[in-house]
């Protein structure tokens, strides 16, 4: 999923060395890229936010929300071959709706069973201020007046938590912006092209 809140990047290119330095670059897939630069940015990280309990937090989410879609595939497969639905006419559409729905259910039920499958994989690390980001690292992103947390996981990006007081949101390691932070540490600087403009993301911290 793309990075939740931010336009999907067209031109991203990733550079990295002292500030004001034309630093090195590499691609981020898909003819994506990323311009990254050394900041000298003051973390800000929230001092008391437990790792493993926001994943925790992330799979009883994703399990609850996994009960209410099956349900309701099951409810929808029931009322795409219900008699009531059945075509009265080459016009009458209610079953090939009711089939669509039913289809759209089911591949979200796919999707969550793979992504917790994915999470239960993920092995939680602590990272300090010089560590590479990876996956289960918890970064801080600046973008302009905008501060934000997330949780860089290999599944299930754009859900968002509540926890101790703090919004967190998951970003997964596949989207844009996740791939290009693989590998960065706190005091990057990404810059983001998107159609509304170029967006600055500084790595306030790391965790």
């Amino acid at each position: 999923m793309q990075e939740p809140g931010a336009p999907r990047p067209r031109d991203l290119r990733v550079q990295r060395g002292a500030a004001g330095s034309a630093g090195s670059s590499r691609q981020a897939g898909r003819g994506v890229t990323v311009t990254i630069r050394s900041g000298n940015v003051r973390p800000v990280m929230p001092p008391v936010i437990d790792k493993r309990t926001l994943l925790a937090t992330l799979k009883d989410q994703l399990a609850r929300e996994l009960e209410r879609v099956a349900e309701r595939a099951r409810d929808a497969a029931d009322a795409a071959t219900h008699e009531e639905n059945r075509a009265e006419g080459d016009k009458d559409m209610r079953a090939t709706e009711a089939s669509y729905v039913a289809r759209g259910h089911t591949e979200r039920v796919l999707q969550i069973e793979q992504a917790l499958a994915r999470l239960g994989a993920v092995a939680v690390r602590d990272f300090g201020p010089g560590d590479a980001i990876a996956s289960s690292a918890l970064v801080e992103l600046e973008s302009g007046p905008r501060r934000a947390l997330y949780f860089l996981l290999p599944a299930a990006g754009g859900e968002r938590m509540q926890v101790q007081g703090v919004e967190v949101q998951t970003l997964a390691t596949t989207s844009p912006l996740g791939t290009a932070l693989l590998g960065l540490s706190e005091g990057d600087e990404a810059e983001v092209a998107t159609p509304q403009g170029t967006r600055v993301y500084l790595i306030a911290g790391v965790r």
